[in-house]
């Protein structure tokens, strides 16, 4: 890489300084590394540009001023499971049973969830069978699941025989960049390249809903998606519980 004239090449090591210091988790810091090195190197190459402003816009390459809002809750107990695998109205989520994780990147006014694309023959009962007995993957899925969590926030799938189900939201400091992967995926819907699975077992490829947006690069607040343990780890990071 040649530097224009008159560039300050003492600059340079403050580059390093900045990709070294607010590099991203091990999903995508190597990706935006060499992001923000590539748009130094047309910086320099452009002649007459001083180091000081490409710095700055490497620095926003990399740096956490953006937000992306997790949402989740544990299933609900009791007479949740028959109340829903058992209802062929698809509008009855199974997720109300499972538990889930969705994302936002309006503040909550929309939120998207990562989920098994099932075909019309299989009830809900047989693929959460599959996912947990015998460890089914199935093909991916974006969904828009505003509706769910909103019924999950009205107390829709609350059981009659046990508590409520609780919900809980935490805001993510990330980057731009992991912003717009989150985005470029929910907009594609399918995942070709990553099946869903039912919790994380170590199998590459395969996702659940707490997990998949660790692959756009987003800090989660717990890597092996067992809701049991992840959303404690949200309320340790400062998630809070939604009042109905």
């Amino acid at each position: 890489m040649t530097s224009p004239p008159g560039t300050d090449l003492n600059g340079i090591g403050l580059v390093y300084a900045i990709l070294l210091g607010e590099g991203q988790n091990e999903n995508c810091w190597v990706e935006e590394g060499l992001e923000a090195l590539q748009a130094f190197d047309v910086i320099m190459a452009g002649g007459g540009i001083q180091v000081g402003a490409a710095i700055d816009n490497i620095a926003a390459t990399l740096r956490k001023d953006e937000v992306v809002q997790m949402w989740a809750f544990r299933g609900g107990r009791g007479e949740t499971k028959a109340k829903v695998l058992d209802n062929p109205d698809p509008n009855v989520r199974a997720e109300a049973y499972t538990g889930h994780v969705g994302v936002s990147l309006d503040g909550g006014k929309s939120i998207y969830g990562f989920g098994p694309k099932v075909s019309g023959s299989e009830t809900k009962r047989d693929v959460i069978d599959g996912l947990s007995k015998k460890k089914s993957t199935y093909p991916g899925v974006i969904h828009d699941d505003t509706v769910l969590f909103s019924d999950i926030m009205k107390g829709k799938y609350d059981p009659a025989d046990h508590a409520p189900i609780d919900l809980f939201t935490l805001d993510i400091p990330t980057t731009a960049a992991v912003r717009k992967k989150i985005g470029n995926a929910i907009q594609q819907g399918d995942t070709p390249d990553i099946r869903y699975g039912f919790p994380k077992t170590g199998r590459d490829g395969v996702e659940n809903c707490a997990t998949f947006f660790g692959t756009c690069g987003l800090d989660l607040p717990l890597k092996n998606g067992n809701l049991r343990d992840y959303i404690p780890a949200m309320i340790d990071k400062g998630a809070i519980k939604i009042t109905k």
